[in-house]
């Protein structure tokens, strides 16, 4: 091998041609056994007619100029990228980030439309959907009710979907109202509404087992005939027992007597 060629700053192994364009950037052509050293150049300044070039360990040292020793900074990789050192996820700072990048039990952050004529039995993944038309509703399958709304679907053993209505108190509608039903091994459940603060009281149709830890069976019904099994049913002083819608039968205790009043005819 003969002495090396020094061009300024730059030390090639081997002889290789060596030119100027009319720009004045010096030019230079390096095969791939070579392994120069380019300092306070930028690496653009080095132009090979040899086709591409396969960048490996040890081949290419940059310094100088560049942002870091042995750093690259380039938009695009051949070959899909094969062998090049991944950044972590701190380093995304602007633009999005593809779906398909994420794990396939990831929950998407953004919810999506889902359109009219959707049945909620095919959303099974995890993940947020929405709804915005009534007519849309009506037109799918297994909604709870036909209303617009959103739906949540989380993975547990099965899948659970949670639909809230889209209705909102404060501009004169009724408040939202949250369903729940679930699926396990393609078997979906009933809808379950869920009762609030909101939807609650007279005229909701909400059943309760118990009035404030009491069974309902413990109270006499007034809408029915009723038999009371146990226990006396007390009146204190002077509160009367009336018959009639005329109250022309009256029984009470004044605290000394009983009185019977008949103030009826016939």
């Amino acid at each position: 091998m003969t002495s090396p060629i020094v061009i300024g700053t730059t030390c090639l192994r081997s002889p290789r041609w060596v030119g100027v364009e009319a720009s004045g950037a010096d030019v230079y052509g390096i095969m791939s056994d070579d392994n120069p050293t380019v300092a306070g150049q930028a690496f653009g300044g080095i132009t090979t007619f040899y086709g591409d070039k396969v960048l490996s360990a040890g081949m290419v040292v940059c310094s100088g100029g560049f942002a870091a020793a042995n750093v690259i900074c380039s938009p695009q990789f051949c070959g899909g990228g094969a062998g090049v050192t991944a950044l972590n996820a701190s380093n995304i700072s602007t633009g999005t980030l593809n779906s398909l990048r994420l794990e396939s039990t990831s929950i998407p952050h953004q919810s999506s439309l889902m359109g009219g004529s959707c049945n909620l039995d095919s959303k099974v993944a995890p993940g947020f959907w929405h709804q915005n038309s009534n007519a849309d509703a009506a037109s799918g399958s297994n909604y709870p009710v036909t209303l617009a709304g959103s739906l949540m679907v989380l993975p547990d053993a099965g899948t659970t979907q949670f639909y809230t209505t889209y209705k909102c108190a404060a501009s004169g509608g009724a408040a939202s109202t949250m369903y729940i039903r679930g699926c396990y091994s393609g078997s979906w459940s009933s809808w379950h509404k869920v009762w609030h603060s909101g939807n609650d009281g007279a005229g909701s149709g909400l059943s309760a087992d118990n009035l404030d830890g009491v069974s309902s069976g413990s109270f006499l019904r007034s809408d029915t005939g009723d038999i009371k099994s146990s226990g006396s049913l007390c009146f204190n002083d002077n509160i009367q027992l009336t018959l009639g819608n005329s109250n022309d039968t009256r029984f009470y205790h004044d605290g000394s007597n009983s009185f019977i009043c008949h103030c009826g005819t016939g």
